[in-house]
């Protein structure tokens, strides 16, 4: 995942955007406490250190932050990537959280898209199994967010050619918008 950060944060540098990583070699901003021994090195946020963040966006420079965090002995531990951007959404009380994903949103039983949907909605197609299996871990993010503090969460599809732009520059969005 460092490597991984690492060449994002050189792309942006080559496309004149200046980047620095962020990781648990190098500016750990993610204090994790282990999810489950039967996981092993997976961990969740406890706190973030927004004061990074903060000092790195004042300088005008994008925070590339990989989802590990540091423990109890400075253990690192993986986190899901969905779950830390949260985690940091929360902290920094950001206006907007966007969860990129490979499908294009919140999706009703007819497999349609939900442009807009309120957390209690989201909470009945839970129970009702509309939403089931791997999007559960990412709407329980969202649920998170926009009940401490972030204005909305979208869930985007990557796949879709400059879907960030659409989802904060169009009226209509790019995928769905989960409020409060």
């Amino acid at each position: 995942l460092i490597d991984f950060n690492d060449d994002i944060v050189d792309s942006l540098k080559k496309k004149g955007t200046e980047a620095i990583s962020i990781n648990t070699k190098n500016n750990n901003i993610i204090e994790v406490i282990q999810e489950s021994r039967e996981l092993g090195f997976v961990g969740k946020p406890n706190k973030i250190n927004t004061n990074v963040i903060n000092k790195i966006v004042k300088k005008n420079i994008v925070p590339i932050i990989s989802p590990l965090g540091l423990g109890k002995n400075n253990q690192s531990y993986n986190i899901n990537g969905d779950t830390a951007a949260g985690a940091i959404a929360k902290s920094l009380q950001s206006r907007r959280l966007l969860l990129m994903t490979n499908i294009e949103g919140v999706l009703d039983k007819e497999k349609k898209l939900i442009e807009e949907i309120t957390s209690s909605k989201i909470l009945q197609m839970i129970k009702d199994e509309t939403i089931t299996e791997g999007m559960i871990p990412k709407i329980n993010t969202c649920l998170d967010a926009v009940n401490n503090g972030v204005t909305a969460v979208g869930i985007i599809d990557g796949r879709k050619q400059h879907s960030i732009l659409f989802e904060i520059f169009s009226d209509k969005g790019s995928g769905t918008l989960i409020r409060k």
